[in-house]
């Protein structure tokens, strides 16, 4: 979502740099493992729980308190659906009933939130996997 570099390694080069330095390989292994848990979380979410739970979890997550005091989520809602697996159409419509109750306010190139403890209810109202 913003520009970056990436820099290739090719493998020949370095697994052998890992063979050399198991600190560094250690390293490898707990991003990897971190990467795996937050990929595993992902399709838990995805699979079952609630798309409202789901955009509301998203907000919070991706919402940061800007100079005025508010929590804005600087994402489009082509981008937030994708994130949790919801067609834009659906996002914007859950996103428009949210600010017809004063949760949000949809802007250009984000989303307000006027009641993040709204939110945290909507976000906490699943605990966990639902059943079935």
């Amino acid at each position: 979502m913003s520009d970056c570099e990436l820099l290739v390694l090719n493998r020949r080069d370095f697994m052998p740099f890992l063979q050399r330095r198991p600190e560094v390989c250690i390293k490898v292994i707990e991003l990897l493992c971190q990467r795996l848990r937050q990929t595993s979380g992902q399709v838990e979410e995805l699979s079952f729980w609630h798309l409202e739970s789901r955009l509301a979890k998203a907000l919070l997550r991706l919402s940061e308190c800007s100079r005025d005091r508010e929590r804005k989520a600087v994402v489009t809602q082509k981008d937030l659906g994708n994130l949790i697996g919801m067609s834009r159409e659906s996002t914007n419509r859950q996103l428009r009933m949210w600010e017809a109750q004063g949760w949000v306010r949809l802007e250009r190139g984000g989303i307000v939130i006027l009641s993040p403890e709204a939110l945290e209810r909507i976000a906490e109202s699943d605990t966990g996997p639902s059943e079935g």
